[in-house]
């Protein structure tokens, strides 16, 4: 990301998602401004007809998402 680069090149304030800049506020590289205003990466949604028969290949992208999520 280039306003994450650029931001802990110290070329000024970025405005980014905190899932993005988490880690390198706790590591001391950036520093957090107006905390409340911070946006959050939308959540990702899957709907499908039937739970009762899901087609294998969705089946399979569901539960590798599954395992990210739980950090699998």
């Amino acid at each position: 990301m280039r306003l994450l680069s650029a931001a802990m090149a110290g070329a000024g304030i970025a405005r980014l998602a905190t899932e993005y800049t988490e880690p390198h506020v706790r590591s001391g590289r950036l520093v957090r401004l107006l905390e409340g205003y911070a946006p959050t990466l939308p959540a990702w949604h899957i709907y499908y007809p039937s739970r009762r028969y899901v087609p294998p290949a969705l089946r399979a992208f569901l539960d590798f998402y599954r395992d990210i999520l739980a950090g699998k």
